[in-house]
């Protein structure tokens, strides 16, 4: 009986997958080998799946400065339904058999902010969706080269800590902003907590601009992690956070796994900002890698985002050179 090369490829990768002895091949018959190719096929398409996001539902503890969340906005004119989403994973209720699900009212309240994310860089990067904006929709629209946004970054102690103009792209979709481009912007302390709010200015009237928003910490990855998000959260008895193990240090296992694993290793962590970054680093390094591009489909999809998952990321925003006075 002869078997074509693929058919052996099909069913040699079979015995990997799946576990299935030699001696058990050699009763196969070409018909066996063709449904296993298709089954194969299936099996070798989950196994890509590498990333997976262990969100911890953490809020923060004492510090929740409210202010206005308009991702919707009549001013920047987006499509019907379309709305700028910080993209940060909305808020998790349990349900009635205790279990942790989204809440879909929160989320349309644009009210998911209040759970706190971290990130052990001093300078993050944080990302939002946007949507197209009708420039040709109004006078003031008209007038822009471009249009662009406020950043602000808050503390609970001190309030505002920094401003920062910036140029976003003329391209609807994912926009990311690295907070170091401003070298005026802090640096996150680690152990405290902030909240930041972008502000897109379609209208003289800023009571009509969108803003979005949300909370980071920063992180120490060269100590354990476990009495960090003990020490930042208000409900860290309601989450678990034993898979991790109480001395797991996120260094040791950065060090000791290739750059192209390091967002699996923070998602595993539940270090949000930094498993963003860092994939769509690998997403910007390698363009033509579908592998990376269904992982960041597959995590923001994980954590509710699936509306935008398919999103494609855009030109980076930009810091606004402001001319100097003399």
């Amino acid at each position: 009986m002869k078997f074509c090369k693929n058919s052996l490829y099909f069913g040699l990768s079979l015995v990997l997958v799946m576990g299935i002895t030699l001696p058990g091949l050699a009763f196969l018959s070409g018909e066996n080998f063709a449904e296993l190719e298709v089954k194969t096929d299936v099996l070798l398409a989950r196994t890509r799946r590498r990333l997976y996001f262990r969100r911890r539902n953490l809020r923060t503890r004492g510090f929740w400065l409210p202010s206005a969340r308009r991702g919707f906005s009549i001013s920047c004119h987006f499509p019907s339904g379309k709305k700028i989403i910080a993209l940060i994973p909305p808020e998790l209720t349990k349900d009635e058999s205790g279990n942790l699900v989204d809440d879909l009212d929160e989320k349309e309240n644009d009210q998911s902010e209040k759970n706190l994310w971290y990130t052990v860089s001093p300078s993050p990067t944080i990302f939002f969706y946007l949507p197209t904006i009708d420039k040709s929709a109004t006078d003031y629209l008209k007038q822009l080269e471009f249009v662009e946004a406020e950043l602000m970054l808050r503390d609970q102690k001190e309030g505002v800590l920094h401003t920062t103009q910036v140029q976003l792209p003329n391209q609807s979709g994912i926009v990311r902003f690295n907070l170091s481009k401003d070298p005026a912007f802090p640096t996150l302390e680690i152990g405290k907590s902030y909240q930041w709010d972008l502000t897109v200015i379609c209208d003289s009237d800023t009571t009509r601009n969108p803003q979005v928003g949300g909370l980071i910490r920063r992180v120490d990855p060269n100590t354990p992690l476990a009495p960090q998000f003990q020490a930042s959260a208000d409900n860290i008895d309601n989450v678990n956070i034993d898979e991790l193990g109480l001395d797991y240090v996120l260094a040791n296992e950065l060090n000791s796994t290739e750059p192209d694993d390091h967002p699996s290793v923070y998602a595993k962590a539940g270090i949000w900002y930094d498993t963003l970054s860092s994939l769509a680093d690998l997403i910007k390094a390698n363009p033509d890698d579908s592998t990376l591009k269904e992982d960041w489909q597959n995590i923001l999809t994980d954590v509710g985002h699936e509306a935008i998952a398919s999103e494609p990321l855009v030109e980076d925003a930009t810091i606004i050179e402001l001319d100097s006075e003399f």
